[in-house]
């Protein structure tokens, strides 16, 4: 998909998210599986659109993440209160143990799909996380170029910093005199 396709689909826009007093974890986990989705789509979009330095559209899609984060933060933080609502630790069990006490007890399969969901969940985390460092990765490189590049028009000498092929720091004390007569 690519960028602007996806930054003007207002299905990418809207609240992931809105509590009730009749929320509960089925309503929270649908919540979080549409919210990681879009993170993980907004991810990949986003080490695109590093990569192409578009930036531009860089700047309106770090918006829309930080939006979807701040989404994802308040369904966690509600799931976090159903938890502590019923004195259940905050873990896999916890959740486990929630989803076993809101289905009816008839519908055992719902309770298994809850449970296969929050699994893809936390499988959405653990994704989000590293296409999150790659692209923190590439921006940081881009960041480090762009500096280099600056200094050499500033007219500024390199780094003495770097390092020689045996991963020694180079000696800058010397006075850069190779030989003498």
């Amino acid at each position: 998909m690519d960028a602007d396709t996806f930054l003007l689909d207002p299905a990418n826009r809207g609240e992931i998210f809105t509590q009730t007093t009749q929320t509960n974890i089925q309503d929270v986990i649908k919540a979080e599986t549409t919210g990681y989705a879009r993170l993980i789509n907004i991810l990949k979009l986003e080490r695109q659109l590093l990569t192409e330095k578009a930036f531009e559209q860089f700047a309106e899609l770090l918006t829309l993440k930080q939006q979807t984060l701040v989404q994802l933060d308040a369904i966690n933080q509600f799931r976090v209160s159903l938890l502590s609502a019923k004195n259940l630790p905050l873990s896999r069990e916890g959740i486990e143990s929630l989803i076993g006490l809101t289905t009816i007890k008839d519908q055992e399969e719902q309770s298994e799909d809850l449970i296969a969901a929050w699994g893809k969940i936390i499988d959405a985390v653990e994704e989000s996380k590293a296409l999150n460092e790659i692209n923190a990765k590439i921006a940081h490189r881009a960041q480090m170029t762009n500096h280099h590049v600056l200094n050499i028009l500033r007219g500024m000498p390199e780094d003495p910093g770097l390092y020689n092929l045996r991963g020694k720091g180079r000696d800058t004390t010397g006075s850069g005199t190779i030989a003498s007569a």
